[in-house]
Order: C-alpha cells, then sequence, then structure tokens
C-alpha cells in the first residue's frame, strides 16, 4: 500500500503470527463458542470474534480453525447426547426439540462469526460451511444414535396410531410436527434420515395397521358404509400428512391406502350380496355409487371391476325382458321397459360414473348385445313406431313428439340387422299409406327424417320414395279422376314397395268397367309404362244391411273382403272353393280376410273348424247385431309358432337382399383390387356391410364360392387362399 507524504513510498506487509499465538487465539474463539451454547452470547463481542477468526485465516491457520470448530461442534452434541439420555420418556421429545432449535440458533451465531472462512477456505477446499457441518454433526452424533432414533421412531409411530384410533391431543401433533420437520430438515437435499427413521417404517406400519382394518370393515360393514370409512380414511390420512409431515410422504401413504382398502377388495365390494353395485344400481343409489367410482378410479384396474358388473347387469334385465317378450302383442311394454333401462343406466353413468368414457362404452356394447340376441326386436320397434303413427301421437304437440321419436330411434341405434328394421318399417309404411291410416305426413317425414340421420340417404331412399309416390300419384292423377267417381286409384313405383306380386281378383263390373277406362286413359298419357293391379292391399267403404230386421252399416274393409261381400248380393250362402273360384284367387292370404268376416259375425260356418277347407259353407249371418253404425272389419294374421321367435330367424327377403348385397361388394373389391387374400376379402367386406347388418364369414364364404361357380372370381393356382378376379 502507498502513501503521500513526503513523496517517499513504503509497503505496509503483515507480520507472521507464531503457532503458539494462533493456538491461543483459537482458545479464546472456542471459549466464546462455549459461552453461546451455554445461553451468555450477550457477554461477547461479536465484532471482535469475527477479528480473531479473520486474522487466523489470513495468517494460514484456516485448518486450526475449521478442525477445532468440528471438535466443538463434536463436544456440545456429546453435552445433548448425555442430557439426552438422562430425560424420562414423558419430557424426551420437548428436550429433543428444545435443543435442535437452539442448536440450530448456535450454529447460525457462530457461521456469521466465521463468515470469512466460509467464503474462502471453505469454498476453495469444497468442505462443508460451518452451518451445514453443525447440522451434519448433529446429525451422525444425536440423530443417528441408536437408542435415540429407535425411541424417535417408536414414539412417533404409537402417536400416529392413537390419532388414528382419535386418542392424541392437538399439542402432541404439534411436536411429532416438529420432530419430523427436524428430520426432514436435517438432510433437506437427500431427506435420508427423514426416509431411514421415520418414512419407511411409517409407510409398512401403516400397511399392516390399513389390512386388518380393511379385513374388518368389510367383514361387518354394507358396501356403502365400507366406501364411506375408505373415503372418511383417506380425508384424515391426507390432513395428516398436511399436519404433520413432508409433502412428499402424501402420494406414499395413499397409495398404501388405495392398495389395502380399493384394490384388495374391489371384486368383493363391487359383488356384496344384499350391498354391493346390484343392489346400488337397482334402487339408484347415485351418491354411492359415484363414491365407489371415485375410490375405484383412484386404482384404474378398479374401474373395470364396475364396467364389467354394469356390462352383466344390463345385459342380465335386457334379457330377461327380451325372452318374456310376446313380439306381436306386447311391443309397447317391451319398448318401454328397454327404454326404461336405458335411461336407468344412462342416469347411473352420468350422474355417479362422470360420463367416463370406459363405463359408456360398456352400457352401449350391452344393450347392443342384449338386443340383437334376437332380430325380432326389430319388429317390436316397427310396430311400437307404427303404433305411434296411427294412434300414440294423436293428443301430442310437437315437442313431445320430438322426443318420443328420439326414444325410438335410441333404441334403433343399438340394432345391428339394420336391413330387417327396414323391411319391417318398409311393410308398416305402406300399409299406413294406402289405408291412410297415418295421423300426421309430416310425423312421418320426422321420423324418416331421424332415420336418415342415423343410417344416411342410401338407407331411407325407399322409404322417402314411397312418401314421394304417394304425393306424386295424387297430383299425377288429377286428369284421369272423376270427382263423383267411388273409385279411387294410387300409381305407385313398384321398386319402392315391399308388397308381393299377387295375381288379381275377378273384381264386380262396376268396378272393372272403371279400371278399365283408367287404364286406357292413363297408358294413352304414359305409353312407356305398364300397370299392375294389386288388389290385395286396397281398401273399401260400403253400405250394408245386415241381420233379420236389415239394419244399416257402414262396413270398412279390405278389397278383397268388399269383392266377397258383394258376391252375397246374389245369394247367400257360398262354399269358400265357390268364393275362390268366382274371385280367381289363390293367394295364401285371402283366408284371412274371410276369417275377418267370420270373427266379425256378418259371415257364419256351418262347420265348427277353425281353419277353411275347400267345402267351408259361409252363409249371411241372419240374426247379425251390432252395437255400432260404422264397423271396421278385421283381417286376422297368421298365428305364429313358437318357432317364429327363435334368435336365428331372419326374414327370407332379408336373406336375400344380404346375398345380393354381399356379391355385389364383393365384386366391388376386386374389381378394384385385382388379387386379394381370403381373410383381407372377408375383413373388408365385413367392414363395407356393417352399417347395415353384421354378416358372419360363413355368409361370405358362401357368396365368395357361388361367385367363383359363376366365373366372377377364381382361386389362385399357386395359393388357394388368394382371389383372382376374371376380366
Amino acid at each position: 500500500m502507498s502513501k503521500k507524504g513526503n513523496g517517499i513510498p513504503y509497503v505496509k506487509i503483515a507480520m507472521p503470527v507464531p503457532k503458539e499465538q494462533a493456538i491461543e487465539t483459537w482458545k479464546s474463539l472456542d471459549h466464546s463458542i462455549g459461552l453461546i451454547f451455554d445461553f451468555q452470547a450477550s457477554k461477547l463481542s461479536f465484532e471482535e470474534l469475527y477479528r480473531k477468526a479473520y486474522d487466523l485465516v489470513i495468517h494460514k491457520y484456516s485448518d486450526l480453525l475449521y478442525n477445532g470448530l468440528t471438535d466443538s461442534f463434536h463436544r456440545q452434541c456429546s453435552i445433548i447426547l448425555s442430557k439426552l439420555r438422562s430425560e424420562f420418556s414423558g419430557n424426551l421429545f420437548e428436550v429433543f426439540f428444545q435443543s435442535w432449535t437452539n442448536f440450530k440458533m448456535f450454529i447460525n451465531m457462530i457461521k456469521d462469526i466465521l463468515m470469512y472462512m466460509d467464503r474462502n477456505y471453505v469454498l476453495s477446499k469444497n468442505l462443508l460451511p460451518v452451518y451445514e457441518l453443525g447440522l451434519s454433526i448433529f446429525k451422525s452424533d444425536i440423530i443417528l444414535d441408536s437408542d435415540i432414533s429407535m425411541k424417535t421412531r417408536t414414539w412417533i409411530l404409537e402417536n400416529i396410531k392413537n390419532d388414528r384410533n382419535m386418542q392424541m391431543m392437538s399439542t402432541e401433533k404439534c411436536l411429532i410436527k416438529n420432530i419430523i420437520n427436524m428430520l426432514a430438515e436435517i438432510n433437506p437435499r437427500e431427506k435420508s434420515i427423514y426416509v431411514s427413521i421415520f418414512e419407511n417404517p411409517f409407510i409398512e406400519e401403516s400397511r399392516v395397521f390399513f389390512t386388518y382394518e380393511a379385513q374388518e370393515w368389510v367383514s361387518s360393514d354394507s358396501c356403502p358404509e365400507y366406501l364411506k370409512k375408505v373415503e372418511r380414511r383417506l380425508k384424515e390420512e391426507q390432513e395428516r400428512v398436511e399436519q404433520m409431515m413432508d409433502p412428499r410422504t402424501e402420494n406414499l401413504i395413499l397409495k398404501v391406502v388405495d392398495d389395502c382398502f380399493i384394490k384388495a377388495h374391489a371384486r368383493t365390494l363391487v359383488n356384496m350380496e344384499g350391498s354391493g353395485c346390484t343392489k346400488m344400481m337397482d334402487n339408484l343409489q347415485l351418491d354411492d355409487l359415484k363414491r365407489m367410482y371415485w375410490l375405484f378410479s383412484r386404482v384404474p384396474e378398479c374401474r373395470k371391476e364396475i364396467s364389467s358388473h354394469l356390462s352383466s347387469s344390463i345385459e342380465a334385465e335386457g334379457a330377461k325382458i327380451i325372452s318374456l317378450a310376446d313380439y306381436k302383442k306386447n311391443y309397447k311394454q317391451l319398448m318401454d321397459d328397454l327404454l326404461k333401462i336405458r335411461e336407468k343406466y344412462e342416469l347411473i353413468v352420468t350422474k355417479s360414473f362422470d360420463r367416463d368414457p370406459i363405463m359408456q362404452t360398456s352400457m352401449n356394447l350391452s344393450f347392443e348385445k342384449c338386443i340383437n340376441k334376437n332380430p325380432k326386436t326389430a319388429l317390436a320397434l316397427t310396430l311400437y313406431i307404427n303404433n305411434l303413427l296411427t294412434k300414440g301421437i294423436k293428443s301430442m304437440n310437437e315437442s313431445q313428439i320430438e322426443t318420443i321419436f328420439d326414444q325410438a330411434i335410441l333404441i334403433f341405434r343399438y340394432i345391428s340387422d339394420k336391413d330387417i328394421f327396414e323391411t319391417y318399417y318398409k311393410q308398416n309404411l305402406s300399409k299406413r299409406l294406402l289405408s291412410s291410416s297415418s295421423l300426421s305426413d309430416d310425423a312421418e317425414r320426422l321420423m324418416i327424417r331421424k332415420l336418415k340421420i342415423e343410417c344416411g340417404s342410401h338407407y331411407t331412399s325407399k322409404i322417402e320414395g314411397m312418401l314421394i309416390d304417394m304425393r306424386l300419384s295424387k297430383d299425377s292423377l288429377k286428369d284421369f279422376i272423376n270427382p263423383n267417381d267411388v273409385i279411387e286409384f294410387k300409381v305407385l313405383t313398384a321398386a319402392f314397395w315391399p308388397q308381393a306380386q299377387v295375381q288379381p281378383i275377378i273384381l264386380p263390373v262396376e268396378f272393372s268397367t272403371k279400371i278399365e277406362r283408367f287404364r286406357r286413359l292413363y297408358l294413352n298419357k304414359y305409353s312407356g309404362r305398364t300397370l299392375i293391379w294389386t288388389t290385395n292391399v286396397g281398401n273399401a267403404e260400403i253400405k250394408a244391411y245386415l241381420g233379420e230386421s236389415r239394419e244399416k252399416h257402414d262396413l270398412v274393409v279390405s278389397t278383397y273382403q268388399m269383392a266377397i261381400l258383394l258376391m252375397y248380393n246374389d245369394k247367400v250362402t257360398y262354399s269358400y272353393n265357390e268364393i275362390c273360384e268366382g274371385l280367381n284367387t289363390d293367394d295364401k292370404e285371402f283366408e284371412f280376410h274371410v276369417l275377418g268376416l267370420v270373427k266379425c259375425g256378418i259371415l257364419v260356418k256351418r262347420s265348427n273348424e277353425k281353419k277353411l277347407e275347400k267345402d267351408t259353407v259361409l252363409m249371411l249371418n241372419e240374426n247379425f247385431k251390432h252395437k255400432m253404425y260404422k264397423i271396421k272389419v278385421p283381417i286376422l294374421q297368421q298365428k305364429e309358432n313358437t318357432d317364429d321367435i327363435c334368435e336365428n330367424e331372419i326374414p327370407e327377403v332379408v336373406e336375400d337382399d344380404r346375398k345380393h348385397m354381399i356379391e355385389a361388394i364383393i365384386v366391388k373389391v376386386m374389381k378394384s383390387r385385382r388379387t386379394i387374400g381370403h381373410q383381407q376379402l372377408i375383413g373388408e367386406v365385413s367392414k363395407m356391410v356393417a352399417w347395415k347388418f353384421v354378416a358372419n364369414n360363413k355368409q361370405i364364404k358362401g357368396r365368395i364360392e357361388n361367385l367363383i361357380e359363376r366365373e366372377f372370381l377364381q382361386r389362385d393356382p399357386k395359393d388357394s387362399n388368394v382371389y383372382l378376379y376374371i376380366v
């Protein structure tokens, strides 16, 4: 250092300090450290102590200072350890925590005194700073002492057990929290002391405690009560960690709770007799089911137990309803019951299972499996919709109609064989349109629009064609119809309508002349068309004087029934064979029209046999009486035998359509691929027909063989599992 004065510079040089003097300086510092640990820091000058430590460092006596400090810390810890060993167990941990608190305060003071050593010597030698050195020595000399560590662990675990049994005071909780925090703080980065002395033993003892507790609960409590206790236990353990432990322990202890209370007993709880999932679902215990779902969601694999039970419950309930159903008589009850089940489980999945995708998928697949167990469900749905459109929506407003149609579509959505539904639907729609029995054209269009949204325009094209046909027929026939005529014609496109072609009957002269006149006028205008008369689907209203008193009645009858009754203007008795020959019909359905007249009492049979034979004599009923003026004469339905409601029955027309569709798709695939393997072709065809029906491998294989026979494709000579397209 230079200084200005008389102009002559000089350098101040620090004189070396003898070792004996350095030792004396350290002894003075050591004595002062002892006073600090003896609560007499107020008597000391920290500036003077700092200067002494500073001098030792700059005079190269840092080793003496650091090693002496280490010995001093060991000595003070030895004093503390002796004091702890002499304490009674009741006060031990209060003294322990107080000693820890004081020790931290003391080494913090000492750290300030030795700050210069920390910044220079400690940093350059990569040693522990003063404060961390003190903590390290406290850990090794006191906390890791076998006697102290064992007593600490035992005391903490006993108190936590008491807390779980609600036998611990809040003051004890505070002390436990302080001791546990001490274990975490002593090694803040690794927390090895916290883990070895407390966390690992705590987790293992908790596992034993929870295993026993769970077994006790599951054997004595109902499922809802058990779930409530588990929920409470989770909350308590979470709060206990927040109040007393390091945050990292929370996930570990909660996983033990999940394993012992949920994972170990999930299946038992779900299937618990009298209070498990079945009972809760039957009673719509939504809160209890929600609690179960929430708890089981903590262990992802346990949710499968709920979804599996949900599936089996839906399938069992659905199968019971479908097995007992009379598809033609009780179709409304069947649909109402299916909708009730769907509504019930939709409520459960929405409210209790939080719209979980897994649960929704399980529910939908189970309903689909249940509803498609018998193809007759499609028939029941079409009859249900038919009833709505002819009777059911009569007193409903637009909103109610929309709602009930949506419910019908809900069931339709689950039907796999939509071609069966389409066939039955077209048959019923045909009857409604031709008999003018539909309550509303708007309602008809609304239902078709909903079907179109579900399946696309290709599915409803023919159904829509039937409605368009009726409108175009009415518009196009205005020029041919005389308003005063008693006969009305409908000209329809054969491709859209499901009626089978039946030979027309011979109609009475008063009708046949009008029909012939209409035919000539129509074909003169539309020369390229062909008219085929379908007398088996028409209807008529005739006036009749019946019975001995000749009471007047209006009869609403089919075309067949009208022709039969007009024959009785000539004589009052005919055999069944004479009626058939007189009308020139061999229609198998004709018998049911005749039996409708018999059931209504207009005609009577001489014999008592139920079935009509050729020689069965049918007479006008001279004793006919009816309280109604207008009488709707029924057409009896053919009785189905018990085999009709078998699980594998598919209408013949549907089977034929499927064959054609599968063949068309096979040819389409082969045209684009030219060469394709057997399994790949099966997969492609199955995928392409899935929108309309579920094709099995046997069906597809049969169509492939048929196309091979017809030389549309052939097998590869080198590999029989490969098909080649024949151009």
